[in-house]
């Protein structure tokens, strides 16, 4: 995917570092409500070169995240995405989601919207995979 800012990011590029890929929609209340918490989490690791972490819209566009991200101060990337091509490669409901991979590529950890987990538990989870 292409991150608002022109940045490409791929299964390749997350490869060899832990990462935390998240689905979202800015108008989902569980959205609004994680989003913070993550752009916590993005912000505690910004700099660690083994952590890697990219929020991709489920059928929303520029315009309307870039608000939401503004209101809420957010800094973590975000790709806008017109439809749902990239979210069903991984699930066909369900919003936020959020997946983190250890630096082998496997999913090692998946919340989604009935088990919206802390800062800490993200914050955990994230160093227990650390290389």
């Amino acid at each position: 995917v292409q991150t608002a800012d022109g940045h490409w990011v791929s299964q390749d590029s997350l490869l060899g570092r832990c990462s935390m890929v998240v689905f979202f929609h800015t108008g989902c209340g569980d959205c609004r409500k994680e989003l913070p918490r993550i752009d916590s989490v993005y912000r505690h690791f910004t700099g660690k070169e083994d952590f890697r972490l990219i929020c991709i819209a489920r059928e929303e566009n520029a315009e309307s995240i870039t608000r939401f991200w503004t209101e809420k101060n957010l800094a973590m990337p975000y790709s806008p995405q017109s439809d749902r091509s990239v979210y069903q490669l991984f699930a066909h409901t369900g919003i936020p989601r959020i997946y983190i991979s250890s630096p082998d590529g496997v999913v090692r950890y998946l919340h989604d919207d009935k088990t919206m987990p802390t800062f800490s538990l993200l914050q955990s989870q994230i160093m227990s995979l650390e290389q």
